[in-house]
This record gives C-alpha cells, sequence and structure tokens, in this order.
C-alpha cells in the first residue's frame, strides 16, 4: 500500500450507501409492526423528554452540574443507539443501551442517597473503582429499595457478555441465520431485542431523571406522568411471535 494515496474514503461511500438501505427497512419494520411502532414511539418521547429536561436547566451548584451531565451522557448514548440500530449496526447499539442501563442506576444511586453526587464527582478514579462501581451501585441501590432480585444484575452481565465485550456469546449479534455479516444489516430479532431493551432499561432511566429535574413547566409534568404510565403499559405487552 503506498500510504501517498490514502485515505481515499472509498470504501466508506458504499458503506453509507448501505447504511441508508438498511434504515429504510429498518423504519419499515417499525411501521409494519404494532408492537415495534409502540415501543419505538415510547423511545421517542422519552428522549424529547430527556432533552427538555436537560437543555434548560439552568444550573448553579456542583450538585445539580453532576445529573445535569449524567443526564446529558444518557442522552447522546441513546441518540446513539437509535442511530445505530435504524442503521444495522445491533451490536454497538445495544452496548449504548449497556451505557445507559448504568448511567441510570448511578442517576437512581444518587437520588436515593444524594449526600453521595459531590463526593463521587470530587473522587479520583481509585476511589470510583473502590466505592462506585457498577455492581456495588446496583447492589446498594437494590438494598436501599430492598430489592433481592437479581434482575438488574443478569440484564447488565448478558448485556456485557452479548454486546459490550468480545465473547462467543456476542458472535451471536454478528450472524445473520448462519452467516457472518460484515457492516450494515438488517436482522429483524436484533431489533426486536433492542426495541425490548431500551423499553426495559432507557425508559425507566428517563424516569429517574425526571424525578430529580426540579424546572419541570405544568406541561411538562404532566408529560412525564403520562410517559410513565404509557412506560408501563407498553413494557407489558407480549413480544412478536
Amino acid at each position: 500500500m503506498d500510504e501517498n494515496l490514502w485515505p481515499t474514503f472509498g470504501p466508506y461511500g458504499d458503506i453509507r450507501t448501505q447504511e441508508s438501505k438498511t434504515e429504510d427497512e429498518s423504519v419499515k419494520a417499525i411501521l409494519s409492526s404494532e408492537w415495534r411502532r409502540k415501543c419505538f414511539s415510547l423511545i421517542e418521547w422519552g428522549i424529547t423528554l430527556l432533552h427538555l429536561s436537560i437543555v434548560d436547566w439552568e444550573i448553579d451548584n456542583e450538585y445539580d452540574r453532576v445529573k445535569q451531565m449524567l443526564g446529558l451522557r444518557m442522552l447522546n448514548s441513546s441518540l446513539s443507539s437509535v442511530s445505530l440500530i435504524l442503521q444495522g449496526y445491533s451490536q454497538p447499539a445495544l452496548s449504548m443501551v449497556r451505557d445507559i442501563m448504568e448511567t441510570g442506576n448511578l442517576l437512581e444511586y444518587f437520588r436515593l442517597f444524594p449526600d453521595e453526587v459531590v463526593t463521587w464527582a470530587r473522587s479520583n478514579s481509585e476511589i470510583r473503582r473502590k466505592k462506585y462501581s457498577a455492581q456495588k451501585v446496583r447492589n446498594k441501590t437494590k438494598e436501599k429499595h430492598q430489592d433481592v432480585g437479581e434482575g438488574l444484575s443478569l440484564a447488565y452481565w448478558t448485556l456485557c457478555d452479548v454486546a459490550v465485550h468480545p465473547t462467543p456469546a456476542g458472535f451471536n449479534m454478528l450472524l445473520d441465520t448462519d452467516s457472518p455479516t460484515a457492516g450494515p444489516q438488517f436482522v429483524e430479532r436484533h431489533l426486536n431485542a433492542w426495541l425490548r431493551e431500551m423499553i426495559l432499561r432507557f425508559s425507566p432511566a428517563v424516569w429517574i431523571m425526571l424525578l430529580q429535574v426540579p424546572h419541570l413547566t405544568h406541561e411538562q409534568e404532566m408529560s412525564a406522568h403520562d410517559y410513565g404510565t404509557a412506560m408501563l403499559r407498553v413494557a407489558a405487552l407480549p413480544l412478536p411471535n
């Protein structure tokens, strides 16, 4: 290879074309199923509420700044996840769901233990690993809620295995039927899995964020209330066959 001739950006043009085609397929699939349409509508609603709650938040203290930044991280992760799944990158899309879940867990931890917010923000990486690891945050939150179930931990580690870390279990996300796929690819079962995980992980995280925002208008509060009701209703819907 002659490094003087590179980069050409040539291959990326073909990839962009395939991404556009895959996005068209994804949109058609979402609109063709009532379950998928309701799930995606709720996700869009949550992104809108999250954006409204963060953008207009006038911050004058470190406590609220931390929560605003966590909300912004969650917003960017959700937008990235939507773009990735529509364009046919299901494994990276699910890795963003894990990020959303971890951020939501931390927001709930800070809601339950508000005195820890500034301590966490001013701590170094060693202290955060020892005191505020994802597992320790989950465990302390579960203890506060008197929750003895393992659902959150199981969901977290499943997303780690399938989407975040290089594992044999994650190889299944690179297959369409029995053939490995490279680049953008529409796979219906992957879209369904992503929608389900977003409803179960992103929607509650949005709700947790909204509980901590002090400046919502009356209309936004009503929309947040309706969103919470819709979240429970959609989460209870049976998966498509």
